[in-house]
């Protein structure tokens, strides 16, 4: 194998390690960013839940509801309702990203690993 040939597999080899490190932080802030969602959502979840107690075991008269500051408005609830669907719908597509990133980084490291050792092969049967 000629010194170009070698020369080139190994600016190869490097484009592509780059290429692998590159995928590799790309699936680590979308994971990153998938368990700050689900944070969120768990804790807007535990909130509506909390709500629903505490509206269910208090159940006042309808005028005592209206005029107390302590439970929350309908329009409060229909919005962390709404907040909490956003987020979920925000999950979903951070889990989509990241198995787009997962599959693609899984290629990358398969071709950087068939490269190399086509590299590895050729250097043996030329030395």
């Amino acid at each position: 194998m000629s010194e170009v040939e070698r020369e080139r597999l190994g600016e190869l080899v490097q484009v592509l390690t780059k290429k692998l490190r590159s995928a590799e932080e790309s699936v680590r802030e979308s994971e990153g960013a998938l368990r700050d969602e689900r944070k969120k959502s768990a804790q807007l979840q535990r909130m509506v839940e909390k709500l629903k107690l505490e509206i269910s075991s208090r159940s006042p008269p309808m005028s005592a509801l209206s005029s107390s500051s302590s439970y929350p408005s309908t329009s409060e609830v229909s919005e962390l309702k709404d907040r909490l669907e956003i987020c979920e719908n925000h999950i979903k597509s951070l889990e989509q990203k990241n198995d787009t990133d997962t599959e693609m980084y899984l290629r990358m490291l398969g071709d950087t690993r068939r490269t190399f050792s086509q590299a590895l092969k050729m250097n043996f049967e030329s030395t």
